[in-house]
């Protein structure tokens, strides 16, 4: 059975198990543990593309991977996990595939900058 797991991106911070559907987020912001209601056009909820990494975390939508030697990220493209190159050269997440997650595109944008020699 497919293990449907959302992370949400408010603009400021990464909050985990949110829950998504009918253009609505509920989320926990902070550690009161109150929850949040917000709509999707307010914050960006991201998949888990049920995929861990080498270590055994879970891999989602935005996150930034070493593959190899390659940094990507992830992406759903036509409903297939991908794994995109910063030259934008994809690569199919397959389940044999361990990436090493290092961050995510919101809080780590500056590991998508390519190293120019």
């Amino acid at each position: 059975m497919r293990s449907i797991k959302f992370k949400v991106w408010d603009g400021k911070k990464m909050h985990h198990n949110a829950i998504v559907g009918n253009g609505q987020v509920l989320y926990i912001p902070d550690a009161t543990g109150e929850y949040k209601w917000a709509s999707q056009a307010d914050v960006t909820p991201l998949e888990y593309s049920e995929q861990p990494d080498v270590k055994g975390n879970p891999i989602f939508e935005g996150d930034i991977v070493l593959h190899g030697e390659s940094v990507r990220t992830v992406e759903k493209i036509d409903s297939r996990w991908t794994l995109v190159s910063l030259d934008r050269e994809n690569g199919i997440l397959l389940s044999f595939s361990k990436p090493k997650i290092i961050g995510n595109i919101y809080e780590n944008p500056q590991l998508l900058v390519k190293n120019v020699k």
